[in-house]
């Protein structure tokens, strides 16, 4: 595990596939992590409260040196296609809710307008987007 003794922020990140983050996640081991990141402002706001289909989930990979900061080394869109959209009760309604599973190697995502639970395959070594993944649990149930 990484660890240092006083962690404070020391970059702010953009670009990279980052736009409009709403969630994120983190895995780490000895000498690097990666962020998971959703995106929900991909055409959301020109749809004036329309549903459009442009949420994203973004890996970035850091590595960290013995010294210095850690710096990007990856960034890949793992996941796409999401629906999403401007919402006044809660900014927006996309995607949230983002943990790794170690076991499966799945990044799990609540896709809030499809009442579900969207299981990213090969999180961590995936080349290319997924689409929404395969539906983990649906209509409330979680297994």
């Amino acid at each position: 595990m990484i660890r240092r003794p006083h962690w404070q922020r020391v970059e702010t990140i953009s670009g990279h596939n980052i736009n409009g983050p709403w969630d994120m996640t983190a895995v780490e081991d000895e000498d690097a992590f990666v962020l998971f990141v959703t995106n929900v402002l991909n055409g959301t706001v020109a749809a004036n409260g329309n549903t459009v289909n442009g949420g994203t989930v973004a890996r970035l990979v850091f590595a960290v040196p013995e010294s210095g900061s850690p710096h990007l080394i990856e960034s890949v869109v793992i996941a796409s296609d999401f629906p999403e959209r401007t919402d006044p009760a809660v900014l927006v309604i996309g995607l949230t809710g983002v943990a790794f599973d170690r076991e499966t190697s799945d990044l799990l995502v609540a896709d809030s307008l499809d009442n579900r639970i969207a299981a990213i395959p090969n999180a961590l070594t995936r080349a290319h987007s997924a689409g929404m993944g395969r539906t983990n649990s649906s209509g409330g149930a979680l297994w």
